[in-house]
């Protein structure tokens, strides 16, 4: 519920001002009707609220206009002006509707805190003042202050001099009484966790005490993302122990050099490695071995290099003493072990090798994409369950050419005696960039290159045993095309917010889950269209989409998707269509998706696309169309993805397939490989002629050439079927389904017959109204044809038609309401005693200094200026489309009788269609528009 503030509260009313409205009617006494003189301006909110500095403000300012008596005042020209704080409004609405009423939904303040004033001018005269207190803005910048800290101190110890920390916002300005969180690293601690700054955005930080392990240690503090830092390094305490590094039960063949070299570590107190000298001494004690390059130096790390055990020649223990001055010292037993010895004990191999470009099974059985990144897994089993496994060096060859050679440290997770078959275990991982996927791969790996393991054997350390390289086979797809469309209200101006700056946000997350290598993602011209629907997008904004993309020969290899104001949905987030029936028109890849970013826009986008691309929903979250065949439970990913963008394994239980309701959000093994299989064996997938693909162009419209042609189009829902206006086209027709669930008809004047084919709907699993089917063909139509046809219906296979002969004086005012769908679309032109003569009559250009009707010589301006707007009778031109004129692309479809032409900044060609025929204005007035 709606309430007016008082002018005690938060945003603040001000007087408000008189507006003259005047109006002229030719009315007897009798019959005349008192319209308002005077109008002011109320505000009103759903909550009161406080701004942020340089942030948007989080209500949206609803505004009405009124006469005295309270009765609302139409169509109110509005102008904004913010007089206090710097601040500025976006996207302002132009004039109140038809209802007194308008929106102003962003209004950002002013850089500094402190009041900011929205003055609201009303036909020309100040109307109200609205006020909002600005404090602070969000937290932007944590930095340290006063001064250093030391670089380095030894383990264990306090610090309490530290520099203290100042909270500001991006503009600078201080944030007091702001609780900050403390925490350090390393298994440091602290005199306290928390932190609340003073009125000068200031904090003192605690004592520190560092952990017991050497190496960096931090100090963070943090608010949220915004966190501040102090490192030190911290050194090793004194000598405690000497110990030798080998594992204890360590076997080799007796009379073999011990795999490895042997190694002692001097450590302090807490187990860190001291990297200062020391004498030691080290002798075989017995069992007849020997030690060779030994040098008892300490390494950068602090160990002792004891050199290579070669040992006795008769089987059993052999013993290494070790002795440090003033430590106790330390002793080694190696056993020899007979010739007939199986390996036992600790050592490696490798288990597995597979690419992983967004999901993977264990055995690589998913096929991989050229020009896409990836990361080489190599996972490991050891012949006890092992807490360290060592690094190992993998090669990738190309044509026989080395592309990469590294080697790869592994995670600390434990290494398992058997494959983990959903993959989610240690591995070696090599990152490879897209431009390495060029082809074929083959893959070779050494574990443990430099020898420092202590293994038993290195009898499987090299991959695979027989030395030939293990073959990845790669794939070369098309380029995966999206043309992105801001959807655009003809009346309003009202936009999706998708531009240069933010479009990265929408197409990121396709390129991270989806099997595309090469692409061709862009921001093509917006799409402007009758968007809203009682103030609110509908799914039938999708079916303009689909109109646009259908009628234009240069959009056949392309997705288009549309992104539309978040604020106007109506109970859905994005649509699309479910392209997996390759006779239906709607195999079109053509979706739209809101805007709202910080919701997941980007994600809903790649659902969407999954829908062109033939996927239905997962099962998690209850949406419907669920696919039954959806392998893994509650929508899981089922194996190991690979997110390329960020660099990181994504598990499979923790995340839902993207195809489902439920998050966090990435792709299962299962959709990857379905949209892959599509992407390779449908023609869209294949991107059609010209594509660099293998399928078929035709295919996507129906066998046969381009000529000329009529699209349809319809609505079903449980109120009735709804038919679109025809367009003129010239593209393949569509081929005509085994079993169709609708009959499309056209007759001439006469009622005569002038064809009939099947249509299958298609269903729209994300519209508010679950009963919403689309129905669409393209009709094949020869010029006599064309100028024949007088009326087309779209009807439920069995039901009678819905369009008998009509006789050609029917009145217009006879035509079904919006109100009542109709499922005849019928030439309004011809149904006018004055044909397209009279029809002209309702079309006239309005603007400053400009009022135009078509007619010789009348073309409309070259360029089209803000206030220039076309009107015309919607009871005889049903749509408008408008195109762009150098090509054969459709820049909007309207209906409604309004259009605002300042959406341009170029000329357009604007078509007129009386839901049968079309004309376009031309130099010479009306002209017909042919396919």
């Amino acid at each position: 519920m709606r309430t007016r503030i008082p002018a005690s509260s938060r945003l603040h009313l001000l007087l408000p001002a008189l507006v003259l409205l005047g109006t002229a009617w030719g009315c007897t006494d009798a019959d005349s009707i008192l319209f308002p003189g005077t109008a002011q301006v109320l505000v009103e909110v759903e909550t009161s609220t406080e701004g942020r500095a340089g942030e948007v403000l989080g209500t949206p300012l609803v505004l009405r206009t009124v006469d005295r008596y309270g009765n609302p005042v139409p169509e109110v020209d509005l102008v904004f002006d913010v007089v206090t704080g710097g601040g500025a409004v976006e996207n302002p609405p132009p004039r109140t509707d038809r209802s007194g009423r308008a929106t102003l939904p962003r209004w950002r303040m002013g850089p500094q805190p402190g009041r900011n004033t929205l003055e609201v001018r009303a036909g020309g005269s100040v109307v109200t003042r609205v006020d909002v207190a600005s404090g602070p803005g969000l937290p932007h910048l944590l930095r340290l202050e006063g001064g250093p800290s030391p670089d380095s101190v030894t383990v264990a110890r306090t610090l309490d001099a530290l520099p203290a920390v100042v909270l500001e916002d991006r503009f600078g300005t201080p944030i007091p009484d702001t609780v900050l969180l403390v925490s350090a690293s390393s298994g440091g601690s602290l005199s306290g966790s928390e932190l609340r700054t003073d009125d000068r955005g200031r904090a003192t930080l605690p004592a520190w005490t560092l952990g017991t392990g050497a190496g960096p240690q931090f100090l963070l503090t943090r608010l949220g993302g915004v966190t501040a830092r102090i490192e030190v390094e911290a050194l090793p305490d004194e000598p405690a122990q000497i110990e030798w590094t080998p594992p204890l039960d360590l076997q080799a063949v007796a009379g073999l050099e011990l795999p490895g070299r042997l190694q002692l570590e001097l450590l302090d107190q807490f187990g860190n490695r001291i990297r200062a000298g020391h004498q030691v001494s080290v002798t075989v004690a017995s069992g007849g071995g020997s030690l060779r390059d030994s040098s008892l130096a300490p390494d950068g790390a602090g160990r002792l290099d004891v050199g290579i055990l070669t040992l006795g020649p008769t089987p059993g223990p052999n013993r290494i003493q070790a002795e440090v001055v003033g430590l106790e010292s330390a002793e080694l037993v190696v056993e020899g072990m007979p010739e007939e010895w199986e390996p036992s004990g600790l050592f490696f191999r490798v288990g597995a090798v597979h690419m992983n470009q967004g999901s993977q099974r264990m055995d690589g059985s998913i096929g991989l994409v050229r020009h896409r990144a990836g990361i080489v897994r190599v996972l490991p089993v050891s012949g006890r369950v092992a807490p360290k496994l060592p690094p190992a060096e993998v090669t990738v060859f190309r044509d026989g050419l080395e592309v990469a050679r590294q080697v790869v440290e592994p995670s600390s997770a434990p290494v398992p005696e058997m494959l983990d078959p959903t993959g989610v275990q240690v591995s070696w991982n090599l990152p490879l960039p897209a431009e390495a996927v060029l082809g074929d791969l083959e893959v070779q790996v050494l574990i443990d290159p430099d020898e420092e393991a202590r293994v038993v054997s290195r009898r499987y350390h090299t991959w695979p045993e027989d030395g030939v390289p293990h073959l990845l086979e790669v794939e070369d797809l098309p380029p995966f095309i999206v043309r992105f469309v801001s959807m655009r209200d003809a009346s309003t101006g009202i936009r999706g917010n998708i531009d240069e700056d933010n479009f990265d946000a929408f197409i990121q997350d396709t390129r991270r889950v989806f099997p595309i290598g090469r692409d061709s993602l862009y921001l093509g011209p917006d799409f402007v269209t009758s968007l809203f629907n009682g103030g609110e997008v509908t799914t039938g904004a999708l079916v303009r989409l689909w109109n646009a993309w259908n009628a234009s020969p240069e959009l056949r290899n392309e997705f288009l998707h549309g992104i539309f104001p978040a604020g106007r949905a109506s109970g859905f987030s994005g649509v699309a269509y479910l392209g997996t029936n390759p006779t239906s028109p709607f195999l079109r890849p053509v979706g739209i998706t809101w805007d709202a970013l910080g919701s997941g826009a980007g994600f809903t986008v790649a659902h969407e696309l999954g829908h062109n691309m033939g996927q239905p929903h997962a099962p998690c979250g209850n949406p419907s169309g669920v696919d039954p065949n959806f392998p893994h439970p509650n929508a899981s990913l089922g194996v190991v993805g690979y997110d390329h963008i960020d660099g990181r394994l994504v598990t499979p239980n923790n995340h839902r397939d993207l195809m489902s309701y439920c998050g966090p959000r990435f792709i299962s093994d299962y959709n990857y490989e379905r949209v892959l299989v599509w992407r390779d064996t449908s023609p869209m997938g294949r991107g059609g002629p010209g594509s660099g693909g293998t399928g078929s162009g035709a295919a996507l419209q129906g066998a046969g050439p381009s000529g000329p042609a009529i699209q349809v189009s319809a609505v079903e829902t449980d109120k009735g079927i709804r038919t679109g206006p025809i367009l003129p086209v010239r593209v393949p027709a569509t081929p005509e389904p085994s079993t169709p669930s609708h009959r499309i008809r056209g007759w001439d004047a006469r009622g005569q017959l002038l064809f009939d084919r099947g249509a299958q709907a298609v269903t729209l699993s994300h519209a508010p109204d679950p009963s919403e089917q689309h129905v669409g063909a393209v009709v094949p139509l020869s010029a006599v044809d064309l100028e024949a046809l007088d009326r087309v219906s779209v009807d439920p296979v069995g039901a009678p038609s819905a369009a008998p002969p009509v006789p050609p004086t029917a009145a217009l005012e006879d035509r079904t309401s919006d109100d009542a769908p109709s499922r005849v679309q019928w030439s309004r032109v011809s149904r006018l005693d004055g044909g397209l003569e009279e029809a002209r009559s309702g079309i006239r250009l309005e603007g400053p200094g400009i009022l135009m009707e078509p007619g010789p010589g009348r073309a409309p301006p070259a360029y089209l200026e803000n206030g220039l707007e076309l009107h015309w009778d919607p009871m005889v031109f049903v749509q408008v489309v408008v195109r762009h004129p150098d090509r054969d692309q459709i820049l909007g479809i309207v209906d409604g009788g309004h259009l605002r032409l300042d959406l341009w900044d170029h000329p357009v060609e604007l078509e007129f269609s009386d839901g049968i025929r079309s004309w376009y204005w031309g130099s010479d007035g009306l002209e017909p528009r042919t396919p």
